[in-house]
């Protein structure tokens, strides 16, 4: 099961939030401040496989963790926040987030957003060689996505 860490210390959206990430078959972590987000990813950082993670935080701000992130790991960060102004926007992609979000959003899209972070993150892993692989496996048919793809043979074109 994907392991998503959701860094909010908003704690309706997070009680909203972590119910439809269950839903859609996530497994959620939920932390609300700066210093709980580094806590969860130096102890559990092998385990997480993706961070949703807002700007303003109880005790600090999402940039700070982004950048702590991305500095040791190759988790996808998605930024999730209010802040949809450019400079926050410039600011959270220059420190390394593989996506940004403003709220409000819509739900089936943060999950497509979510999903082809993932993807991206695996093949990510795969190219570097690491044993570590995410928590998921996108399933395809009863087949799991690599399995599906080591079906399908390309030929060389012939000369």
């Amino acid at each position: 099961m994907t392991k998503i860490l959701l860094v909010e210390d908003d704690r309706e959206i997070v009680k909203n939030l972590s119910l439809f990430l269950k839903e859609e078959g996530f497994s959620v972590q939920a932390v609300s401040g700066q210093k709980a987000a580094m806590e969860q990813i130096e102890e559990h950082g092998q385990e997480i496989d993706l961070v949703l993670l807002d700007v303003s935080l109880e005790d600090g701000n999402g940039f700070a963790v982004c950048a702590a992130i991305k500095a040791n790991t190759e988790i996808p960060v998605i930024f999730l926040t209010a802040s949809g102004d450019e400079y926050s926007t410039v600011t959270g992609l220059d420190m390394g987030a593989d996506d940004y979000i403003t709220k409000p959003f819509e739900p089936m899209e943060l999950i497509a957003r979510v999903n082809s972070n993932l993807r991206r993150y695996e093949q990510i892993l795969n190219l570097k060689g690491s044993t570590q692989t995410p928590s998921n496996q996108l399933i395809v048919g009863g087949l799991v996505l690599d399995q599906a793809l080591s079906l399908i043979h390309i030929s060389e074109p012939t000369r």
